[in-house]
């Protein structure tokens, strides 16, 4: 009897996508430190173990990464109509740190050549403003350029001076500081992958489905001679159809006219905690299963 080809609602789909899967499959998950702990995120987190729990029961050779992403904006200030901020590694309240992904081999050249194509990437990436946002902290204060909008690049993209309103201009080598440069988030994921393309091993990478669509298939991909695989978890709104996430990223108080309304017969708050205790829960099932290698869960 002839084998069948998996179906895409089940995960085993996935093995067949793989470049080559006799290869170790990595399963990347990335997670802003400074994120709400929401239902989404424990979601994604949980879709990442589920992936591998089930490649894993298909014979795969599958690894878990969870990059924090130290970078992303702890303080922003506008200088002289230029607007700068501080990462969360530059402000001291992120120190804790695993291996810096920007410190892998293959960054370097991935750097050089965005930088030598930074006109054509920027029209797809930063249309208003047909520049890339590549940036790095002044090494004495922290300050970043938040649109590189003052960059000099070297011709040959193996250095970029930047500018500190403060203390003047530094520079660093796209091949021995590559770890020192710091992106927004539609060129870090291009950064990501075009890594991912010059690895030896497989990728797959879990995010929220509001990435899905145009952001990554339309427009990440046409970058691309490898795409990367994708696993997208649902999105999560509120009532007006804005990602719950971004709702509080952009106003941590977007939420609080719901304390005084009724969920069930009860205040919403106590919903709300018992909603956020189920979901930690679940993702906490699911990872330890996996981590002590139980078939099932």
């Amino acid at each position: 009897m002839e084998k069948q080809i998996p179906i895409a609602y089940d995960l085993a789909y996935l093995k067949t996508l793989l470049h080559n899967p006799d290869r170790r499959t990595d399963i990347n998950i990335i997670i802003q430190p400074n994120s709400s702990p929401h239902i989404g995120t424990l979601c994604s987190l949980g879709l990442t173990f589920v992936v591998a729990r089930r490649l894993m029961d298909l014979g795969l050779d599958i690894s878990i990464t969870c990059d924090l992403w130290d970078r992303a904006k702890g303080e922003q200030y506008t200088i002289n109509n230029t607007v700068y901020q501080r990462g969360l590694r530059d402000t001291g309240r992120f120190q804790k740190m695993e291996e810096e992904f920007l410190s892998n081999k293959e960054i370097p050249s991935v750097l050089r050549d965005i930088i030598l194509k930074r006109d054509f990437f920027g029209k797809y990436l930063a249309p208003e403003r047909n520049s890339l946002a590549i940036r790095a902290a002044c090494p004495k204060c922290g300050l970043v350029d938040k649109y590189g909008t003052k960059n000099v690049y070297a011709d040959d993209g193996l250095s970029v001076s930047f500018e500190c309103p403060d203390h003047g201009r530094f520079s660093y080598s796209t091949q021995t500081d590559a770890n020192r440069f710091q992106f927004n988030c539609q060129l870090f994921n291009l950064v990501l992958a075009l890594f991912y393309e010059r690895v030896p091993y497989n990728y797959i990478e879990t995010c929220g489905s509001d990435y899905a669509g145009f952001w990554q298939e339309q427009l990440m991909w046409r970058f691309l001679s490898k795409p990367t695989i994708i696993v997208y978890t649902p999105l999560i709104s509120d009532w007006s159809g804005s990602k719950v996430s971004k709702s509080l990223y952009l106003q941590n108080t977007a939420y609080d006219y719901l304390f005084n309304a009724e969920f069930f017969g009860q205040k919403w708050n106590s919903g709300w905690t018992n909603l956020i205790a189920f979901s930690a829960a679940t993702a906490y099932i699911i990872c330890t299963s996996y981590l002590r290698n139980e078939k099932s869960f």
